[in-house]
């Protein structure tokens, strides 16, 4: 699949140029905090994605990003992926003319939705083993939430902590099987901050995993 060129024109100033021009999609990021990492386009019906369009660069929360399609035809399909790997699609999508494209959460197909009364979808499990290699005296807080940021552990304002250097803890979550929960963690006290961070914020690609019953551990250290 050919690259994609990326428009940084907006999207009034394109419709008002060559026909070329006018095949304009532009990705829109509505999520609560979470960014997307990758993008992929190809024309409607290709059995292949082909390479991610955004080449290492990202579309923050409120941001969006504009291409111009290079190749015949009006429609294409389009997938977003977040770094955890959660994906988003549509297909069909008629770009002549321009489109755009607006993704308010991202989800896997086979993702597990709390609704109602939250804990009848929570019959997962999961294990998260926090040690303590920061020696600064200080504690460290944490606490857990679902990707999107819609759940967190313990809920409201209140948070685990280490109590000892050198010591693991052990702490298990009820959780809907197959969603993906991170860990965040910080010292207010020294400003320093692990994971998600206190509020779940901030970008982590190894501080997600799948609620699968498992035991995950993580250590921190005062080193960043």
């Amino acid at each position: 699949m050919n690259r994609l060129t990326v428009v940084v024109l907006s999207m009034a100033a394109l419709m008002h140029g060559a026909h070329a021009a006018e095949k304009v999609l532009k990705i829109t990021n509505r999520r609560d905090a979470f960014p997307v990492w990758e993008v992929y386009i190809s024309p409607t019906g290709q059995s292949e994605w082909g390479k991610d369009q955004l080449g290492g660069k990202t579309i923050g929360a409120g941001q969006s990003h504009s291409w111009t399609i290079p190749w015949d035809g009006c429609y294409v399909d389009v997938m977003a992926k977040t770094f955890t790997g959660l994906t988003a699609e549509t297909r069909s999508l008629n770009v002549c003319g321009g489109a755009e494209w607006v993704i308010y959460d991202v989800t896997p197909k086979s993702q597990v939705q709390p609704s109602g009364n939250a804990t009848s979808n929570f019959s997962g499990k999961m294990v998260w083993r926090i040690t303590d290699k920061c020696a600064n005296t200080e504690s460290i807080r944490f606490r857990f939430f679902t990707e999107d940021g819609k759940w967190r552990w313990p809920g409201g304002t209140e948070y685990w902590y280490t109590k000892k250097f050198g010591e693991s803890y052990d702490q298990s979550i009820s959780c809907p099987t197959g969603r993906t929960i991170c860990y965040g963690a910080w010292q207010p006290s020294n400003g320093l901050s692990w994971g998600a961070g206190a509020e779940g914020t901030d970008m982590c690609p190894s501080c997600c995993y799948v609620c699968d019953g498992k035991v995950h551990e993580m250590t921190l250290t005062c080193e960043k």
